[in-house]
């Protein structure tokens, strides 16, 4: 995340969201084990190029995706 805002600066729309981590057991069930956080980071990357979203868990990059339009021209 750090060299991610030195490199692109502060995201326009940032969003964290507390997500519990549970895992199945031997009985079939599943048991809470803790929660991560997950961003979404939202870039304006300038003039006559999409948006982008950054997808962030525990502090890494997951994925990056390009919005196919404009956020306020849709």
């Amino acid at each position: 995340m750090a060299q991610v805002l030195t490199m692109c600066g502060s995201p326009k729309i940032r969003i964290i969201e507390e997500v519990s981590v549970r895992t199945r057991v031997a009985s079939g069930f599943s048991r809470f084990i803790g929660i991560t956080l997950n961003e979404q980071w939202v870039y304006d990357r300038g003039w006559g190029k999409f948006p982008a979203i950054l997808w962030f868990q525990d502090g890494k990059v997951q994925r990056i995706e390009y919005l196919p339009y404009r956020s306020g021209a849709r």
